[in-house]
């Protein structure tokens, strides 16, 4: 029979929760083929803000009405049967994804954006 004391437990989850800070699931943002390229921009955008990897996982057409600026150290990994569709909710836009420093003239390095058949989140 395993005994964990108060304090080992809390270092346990802490030590769980510091690593899969760095990874982050979109549709806990609310990003989802169901939703408007409204809510989706600004979903995605909440996403790709904090950094770290961003799974988006579930098949679908996810309608983008906006440009999501992408900052440094970010990385969106697409799964299998995952599109963006580029939606005129809010009036025309040129680019669906953008490095945030390309407004600057200083891009943002350590950014990657890839399709992967096989995207799960991490556990």
């Amino acid at each position: 029979m395993f005994r964990f004391s108060f304090l080992s437990l809390v270092f346990f989850s802490c030590c769980i929760s510091m690593a899969t800070a760095d990874y982050a699931d979109a549709a806990d943002f609310g990003f989802s083929p169901d939703a408007s390229g409204v809510t989706n921009s600004a979903a995605l955008q909440r996403a790709v803000d904090q950094g770290g990897t961003i799974f988006v996982s579930k098949p679908g057409i996810y309608p983008v009405s906006s440009t999501i600026r992408v900052g440094g150290g970010t990385a969106l990994r697409f799964g299998a049967g995952v599109f963006l569709k580029k939606t005129a909710e809010k009036g025309p836009f040129a680019h669906v994804l953008l490095n945030k420093g390309a407004t600057t003239l200083v891009p943002d390095k350590g950014i990657t954006i890839e399709e992967n058949p096989t995207t799960t989140v991490p556990i």
